[in-house]
């Protein structure tokens, strides 16, 4: 970027015939702002800038009203927004050239541009019917794919199943397509007739008891960006674990096929906002926030999602919270701590286990600690272990270890047959012998 001394632009008149008037210089970062929006291809480009400001096009530049209300006056060249737009401006002092134009941000992958690109889209554009699913216990990011492919199919008329085990936490009730889920149980159709969809999971043990209905599908496709830790379902396999999201794997595939609706591309703002913790955590890279950007041109609303994903929680979610504070345990020097919930609990403050999937990501927060736990009774015999790291502790490897999965940072598994206590002397032996080896 390069400094100059600006024009004297009050001499100047717009498209309309009527003096420029001291806001232009506002118009123009505006035009600039929406020009640099949403892929930003940064390169040496020379404009011949006439007095003060020029935004146009460097192929087919033109006069009159500009896209997205920019004007165009003596001097001033308005051009189109897409595919290929120079911004040149000498106004308050500064004075820089960028081109923007579609690519691919470093480290941007599609596989959508590799051999499977054919077979997906035929299956995508295939009649169906389909069976969406994805994890137990499911998240934002799972959740946000399963309805919102659902709700693409939707649009087009064909027949799709979004299908759940586990109750979702309540204060995701606000996703597009909550109220077409389904227990597996109401599956009106045979699985055999079915093509399984498969969202942010590629082992079979992490879809509990819809395992037996995705095997049973004629033909499945698993979407995931976790990587494989144990045996990975058959099918077609796409997966990049550099994704942010699996939101973002369905994205690339839906905006491909043009089924951006608002609601679609809402639910998979959620699932991207959420894995990537808000646009925050390590996995957050330059096509994180361009998906994102495309998104909400395509309809998203980020205001609506942070408050509904921040600040919708039920109010027992609080009473666990505060339970679960109380009997946190810290060890290993400060490094670890652990917590827990029991179906009492959950019982007496009339809350499902899903609410409190992230509790562990809330005690991570704490000073001097480098990876939390929660365990928690989801059902009679069955006990659910969820991992937090702030990225020194590799928790989706122990996680692999007792049968489960997940990232370096957020990773769970479950253990049956197993009393609580007896889960939670195991939690203890494992971080602690974690710790002590990085000791």
């Amino acid at each position: 970027m390069r400094f100059s001394c600006t024009t004297d632009i009050s001499g100047w008149r717009n498209s309309s015939g009527r003096p420029w008037r001291s806001s232009f210089p506002r118009r123009c970062a505006t035009r600039i702002s929406r020009v640099l929006s949403p892929s930003p291809r940064w390169r040496s480009a020379r404009t011949s800038a006439g007095p003060g400001c020029i935004i146009g096009s460097t192929e087919r530049p033109r006069t009159g009203p500009g896209r997205n209300g920019a004007f165009a006056g003596p001097g001033v060249t308005s051009g189109p927004f897409w595919p290929n737009t120079s911004i040149s401006s000498t106004f308050r002092n500064w004075n820089f050239t960028r081109t923007t134009g579609p690519r691919r941000p470093k480290g941007w992958r599609s596989f959508l541009k590799d051999s499977s690109r054919e077979k997906i889209r035929e299956i995508f554009e295939g009649p169906g019917p389909f069976l969406l699913a994805t994890h137990v216990q499911p998240d934002a990011d799972g959740l946000s794919c399963v309805l919102a492919v659902h709700l693409f199919f939707k649009a087009r008329g064909v027949e799709s199943y979004p299908l759940i085990e586990d109750d979702p936490p309540e204060f995701l009730d606000f996703l597009h397509g909550f109220g077409d889920l389904l227990r597996p149980e109401a599956l009106p159709r045979r699985p055999q007739e079915c093509v399984a969809l498969v969202f942010d999971l590629s082992e079979a043990q992490r879809l509990g008891g819809l395992a037996e209905l995705v095997l049973a599908a004629r033909e499945r496709v698993i979407l995931d960006h976790h990587a494989v830790s144990g045996q990975a379902l058959s099918g077609l396999l796409l997966q990049d674990p550099r994704a942010p999201a699996t939101a973002f794997l369905v994205y690339q595939i839906l905006r491909d096929l043009g089924g951006l609706l608002p609601e679609v591309a809402e639910n998979l703002y959620v699932g991207l906002y959420s894995d990537t913790g808000g646009f925050r955590f390590e996995n957050t890279r330059e096509e994180a926030f361009l998906a994102a950007a495309d998104l909400v041109r395509a309809g998203a609303r980020p205001a609506w999602v942070g408050e509904r994903l921040l600040e919708n929680y039920p109010p027992a979610r609080f009473e666990l919270l505060s339970r679960v504070l109380e009997r946190r345990e810290v060890f290993a020097g400060g490094r670890a701590v652990v917590s827990w919930l029991t179906l009492k609990d959950f019982e007496e403050v009339g809350a499902r286990p899903g609410e409190a999937e992230d509790f562990a990501t809330f005690l991570r927060s704490m000073r001097g600690v480098k990876v939390s736990a929660l365990v928690k009774e989801l059902k009679p015999g069955e006990i659910g272990v969820s991992l937090r790291s702030r990225g020194e502790v590799d928790v989706a490897r122990i996680a692999a270890s007792q049968g489960g999965g997940g990232h370096v940072r957020a990773a769970g598994f479950r253990q049956r047959e197993k009393t609580l206590p007896e889960v939670l002397d195991l939690v203890r032996g494992l971080l602690s012998s974690v710790l002590e080896v990085r000791a």
